[in-house]
Parts: structure tokens; sequence; C-alpha cells
């Protein structure tokens, strides 16, 4: 929930299958649902394309984006203007954060993450990721405002690394919105 006459965000979170999703009817989802913010992964060169032809630059003018071939790409859209932003590099698959000035004149930090799935890579490596996702989160100063964790973190509740994740300082959006158990894949 926004803090007391903050700027209410609404955030949605897609992976667009190795960039073959419909880019029109996702900008008409961004549209229709008044989107302030979407982290897109498997985010390839071709689908920025598709999608700036179907008009996202119109609805979210302001973006951080590193496409790449196959699933590895993720990009981050916003209404309100991006700084800060980080690509971490560490990740098999893209991993960014960016800072999302409102106009309220606060600003909130929106992180998109896409660890490899525990399977057909080694779990090791997709432990490795999440310990990695939980140590960035970890590193956040609490007073630097709302924080918005996004991403298909190839998880289930049934994973204690995912458990982790939204059992502290952050806490899922479904559990929040009492919209019940929602895929993180």
């Amino acid at each position: 929930a926004p803090a007391e006459g903050g700027t209410e965000l609404t955030v949605m979170q897609a992976n667009i299958w190795l960039g073959n999703a419909d880019a029109d009817a996702l900008v008409e989802q961004i549209v229709t649902e008044e989107v302030d913010v979407v982290t897109i992964n498997e985010l390839t060169p071709d689908a920025i394309v598709r999608l700036t032809t179907a008009g996202i630059a119109d609805e979210l003018p302001y973006s951080f984006a590193r496409p790449f071939s196959g699933g590895a790409g993720t990009g981050i859209w916003s209404r309100y203007p991006l700084s800060e932003e980080v690509h971490y590099e560490e990740f098999l698959l893209s991993a960014l954060s960016a800072r999302i000035a409102l106009p309220d004149e606060r600003s909130a930090e929106v992180y998109a993450f896409h660890p490899v799935p525990p399977w057909p890579t080694p779990v090791s490596v997709w432990a490795g990721e999440m310990d990695r996702i939980s140590a960035i989160l970890n590193e956040i100063p609490a007073d630097s405002g709302p924080v918005i964790v996004s991403g298909d973190f190839n998880a289930t509740r049934d994973h204690l690394k995912y458990r982790n994740l939204v059992s502290g300082r952050f806490r899922d959006a479904a559990d929040q919105a009492g919209s019940g158990v929602q895929n993180t894949y």
C-alpha cells in the first residue's frame, strides 16, 4: 500500500516466453490495467521492436532493458523517470534494478529478477542465484523508500529459498492483495 499521500503504483510482471508473446496483447493489457511499471523477462531484441511498434513507449516512456536472445533478457518500463540503473552481471539471465522518480517527489526502487530454473540447470546454480538475490535485497537500506521486487523466480512456495525471500522484510504481493496463490514462473 502507498504511504499516506503517496503515489499508488500498478505493477505488472510478464515473462514473454523467449520473446514470443503477443506484443499487441501485452501493451493492450498494460493500457487496460493502467499499469505504471512493468518488468519483462525473456526479452529479446526482436521483442523490443515488436513492443515498441505496439506502443509500449506511448504508455510507459521510460525504460531500462537488457535484451538477449533466448530467455536471458530483462527490461523495466515505467510511466515515471528511471535513474540509478543497475545490471547485475553475475546472473546467467539478466537481473536489473532502477529507481523510479514518483510524482509526489518520493521515489521507489524496482528490481527485476529471473534466476535460472532449478532444472535442467543444476539446482546449485539456481540456489546460488537465489542467495545472491537475497543478498542484494538485504543490502537495501531500510529507509530507502518503497521497494518492488518483481520477476520470474522459477520457484514455488515449496522452495525454501523462495519462502525466505517473502517471509521477512519483503512480502508477496498476491498475499498482500488476498489474491491466493500466484505462480512466480
